[in-house]
């Protein structure tokens, strides 16, 4: 048992410091030998959890993937759609910035890299069934629309507009957080009204 929980904690070890790596310097600039090194094992060691690099990354995204979920799901989605959508925008400005704090501007690639769009496809599909079942349908709206569509809509627009806000910005400043609360506010209204 303690062994199972120290060979768990390593590998937890691994992952976190890559991530930090990867953010850092760029997936594609870091090498096994810089990860072992950094976390004080040995590469052998290393293989004893991971057969490549690339499995470190998509382990990082399993646990991200997890922590979403669970950060999204925790919405009281009992309220009104309009709190729901603004808690949903404020949890996902939360989970934004804590996912690439310390990440070079350059890095954010990483979000974009063909390594993670199965990744990337669940996430999204996953933000747009939220939207559409916790905040579109509680309209109860008699206009016809296409649920899908609005939704797809509405979570890549808040996307587009973080990460414009944030290479707009060449990176987060010190006043980032303050500029998301004004826009987090705004936007929420302006989904609001539309969908009244």
């Amino acid at each position: 048992m303690a062994r199972s929980c120290e060979k768990e904690k390593k590998r937890e070890r691994i992952l976190k410091k890559s991530w930090e790596l990867f953010k850092k310097n760029g997936y594609e600039e870091i090498k096994i030998e810089r990860i072992t090194k950094e976390v004080g094992i040995s590469k052998g060691s290393f293989y004893t959890y991971f057969k490549t690099k690339e499995d470190v990354l998509f382990s990082i995204l399993e646990k991200i993937e997890i922590e979403i979920e669970n950060s999204i799901n925790d919405i009281d989605t009992s309220e009104e759609p309009s709190k729901i959508l603004y808690n949903l925008l404020e949890k996902r400005v939360e989970l934004f910035l804590g996912y690439i704090q310390n990440m070079k501007l350059g890095n954010l690639y990483i979000m974009k890299s063909g390594q993670i769009d199965e990744f990337k496809n669940k996430i999204t599909v996953f933000y747009t069934t939220f939207i559409k079942e916790n905040i579109i349908k509680k309209y109860e709206n008699k206009k016809i629309w296409d649920l899908e569509i609005i939704s797809k809509y509405i979570n890549s627009s808040i996307e587009g507009y973080f990460f414009e806000e944030i290479f707009e910005n060449k990176g987060i400043d010190k006043d980032f957080e303050d500029r998301a609360k004004i826009a987090i506010k705004e936007i929420a209204r302006f989904i609001d009204s539309a969908l009244k």
